[in-house]
């Protein structure tokens, strides 16, 4: 009964904690010391992390002639899928902290991008909308991103590029789960 007591004490954080231990500690069992020593070249997360960030460079060098922020962008291309969502939904699913949601959100009001209301049925819950400007931005700045995207994927062909993103997609997935179980 304590251990039961103890681990619920310990939340959500500390299973993930033990359960990644126990996959470090197998693959620590099987493998040798010089099998772990290898360069950033051979680093999933190493390569994810230098990709995105030179993908997220040439996206603010694309938006900023509208005076738009790589921030601000990936709020708009929530929006632009699913306009008047919840803040708490659009926090989800543009993936970033509630605090970094409201300063995105303040700035895209007073550029006149979006406005905020009450939610009809929770009036605790503020919806998001996007005005006519932000609209507007749609057809300017999606074919931008598009030319970033064959840019970036310049000599790979059409069938590595489905294999590119499957991959991509699994990673994602593989890690989300081993983060939230």
């Amino acid at each position: 009964m304590a251990r039961q007591s103890k681990d619920a004490g310990r939340g959500q954080l500390g299973r993930r904690r033990d359960q990644l231990a126990s996959v470090e500690s197998e693959i620590s069992s099987r493998r040798t010391l010089a099998e772990f020593e290898y360069g950033p070249q051979s680093s999933v997360g190493y390569q994810l992390r230098k990709t995105s960030r030179a993908m997220a460079d040439l996206l603010k060098a694309q938006i900023a002639s509208e005076n738009i922020s790589i921030g601000m962008w990936y709020f708009l291309r929530a929006l632009w899928e699913r306009d008047g969502i919840i803040q708490r939904e659009l926090t989800d699913n543009v993936g970033l902290m509630q605090p970094t949601t409201v300063a995105a959100l303040r700035s895209m009001q007073s550029l006149g991008l979006v406005r905020m209301e009450p939610d009809q049925a929770d009036r605790r819950s503020i919806r998001i909308f996007l005005t006519k400007e932000g609209r507007r931005l749609k057809p300017r700045l999606l074919p931008k991103v598009a030319a970033i995207n064959e840019t970036a994927l310049k000599d790979v062909s059409p069938e590595h590029r489905k294999i590119f993103l499957d991959v991509l997609k699994k990673i994602h997935e593989n890690a989300a789960t081993a983060t939230h179980k």
